[in-house]
């Protein structure tokens, strides 16, 4: 009895953390349904400039660069991603693949949370505008892609069974994720996230420098 009384406490203890971001769900998504996706431009690669000072497109002339557009970083599914990168990084590292993160806080606020998971040494951008993400074409989420059934289940299993937690709103709450490889300045491979709770194959997103 002891156990289903804490099971039922963790699921409304995420359910709540969830609603959280849905209160302003339909203030905020104004226009939202309107807004055409732009193509990925070349000019954002080339001018957008990252922590170390140097540019997306100086990065992928170096190596291919993989570009990990993050939710705000109180998200569960945020952590879990900073988490899969902390794991994947030798894997990364000997198939000469530069990880570059996106978040939506502003740097101070960010950098913490980076070093706690053993990436702080990894370029990263701070686009609270979104000006980036709006570049890429990663829009906002609908009430399923943020709160559909599967999301609920995939951030149970995230937050509470393999323990990332979440904290609170860190940007907009209704912003989609996204990867893309860019090698010298070129878009190489997308993953556009059907829900916030997808999870991107990083070592096939990769693989697609062995083939070229």
């Amino acid at each position: 009895m002891n156990h289903v009384w804490k099971s039922s406490f963790f699921v409304a203890l995420i359910g709540a953390g969830f609603w959280r971001l849905a209160e302003p769900l339909h203030a905020r998504r104004k226009k939202m349904d309107d807004q055409p996706t732009p193509q990925i431009p070349s000019e954002a690669i080339r001018n957008t400039i990252t922590n170390t000072g140097l540019s997306i497109e100086a990065l992928s002339q170096e190596a291919p660069v993989l570009l990990i557009f993050l939710r705000h970083l109180g998200c569960t599914f945020c952590r879990e991603t900073l988490s899969d990168i902390r794991e994947k990084r030798d894997y990364l590292t000997r198939k000469k693949i530069q990880p570059v993160f996106v978040h939506l806080s502003p740097e101070e606020k960010a950098a913490p949370i980076f070093e706690k998971y053993s990436l702080g040494d990894v370029p990263r951008i701070s686009d609270p505008g979104k000006a980036l993400y709006h570049a890429f074409g990663l829009q906002r989420g609908r009430i399923l892609q943020l709160l559909g059934p599967r999301v609920w289940w995939r951030g149970f299993v995230v937050a509470i069974l393999n323990r990332h937690g979440f904290g609170r709103l860190m940007g907009d709450g209704l912003q989609m994720p996204g990867v893309f490889l860019i090698y010298k300045g070129k878009v190489l491979k997308d993953f556009r996230h059907r829900t916030t709770g997808d999870r991107p194959d990083y070592e096939g997103m990769a693989e697609y420098e062995s083939t070229h």
